[in-house]
């Protein structure tokens, strides 16, 4: 099936494909998600912490298939489109991570909760460079950066909000702790 096409293009696909596979076996609920960012808008609400951790995953991959599309795109104007969804989309990933910070209990909580921001930071900084090749049209130097160290840093940084749900969930901490 691949045969035929460069080996840049056989991993942007695969890469693509993978980050498909991996939001299905997250097994989103979909309904929850959109029920929970309704009550996050309402103040003096509880958000319920697993559904934020899903919905930061979901926002994560997103951004992980945004720019694997804006390499994969040709036009300008399609570039532009997909770097201004990943910003729209980095927006509501600082949204869930203020959401999740707030819901840090426990000084094990706190201190998973710092290795999230970490990660965060990191991830965000080769985000930010990658779109600054692609706004420069540097759209070999953006390849490697997509297919090496930014999808490590975006797949760390999953590792990382999911060993904080983990942690809520084996203290038995309640999943509304997180007060919006």
């Amino acid at each position: 099936m691949f045969g035929n096409l460069i080996l840049s293009t056989t991993f942007v696909i695969s890469f693509g494909l993978f980050l498909l596979l991996l939001l299905i076996a997250l097994g989103v609920d979909f309904q929850s998600i959109f029920a929970s960012t309704k009550k996050a808008g309402r103040v003096g609400r509880h958000v319920d912490c697993k559904v934020v951790v899903y919905e930061l995953n979901v926002a994560l991959l997103q951004s992980g298939l945004l720019m694997r599309d804006a390499l994969a795109f040709d036009g300008k104007d399609e570039r532009k489109a997909q770097i201004a969804s990943l910003r729209k989309t980095k927006a509501q990933r600082k949204q869930y991570l203020d959401l999740l910070a707030r819901g840090a209990v426990a000084d094990q909580g706190r201190h998973l909760m710092a290795a999230v921001v970490i990660t965060n930071k990191d991830f965000m900084g080769l985000e930010d460079e990658f779109i600054r090749l692609i706004e420069a049209n540097q759209m070999k130097a953006a390849k490697p950066e997509l297919l090496l160290r930014l999808r490590a840093a975006l797949f760390s940084h999953i590792e990382a909000v999911n060993a904080f749900l983990q942690f809520h969930q084996q203290a038995g901490i309640k999943s509304d702790n997180a007060v919006v």
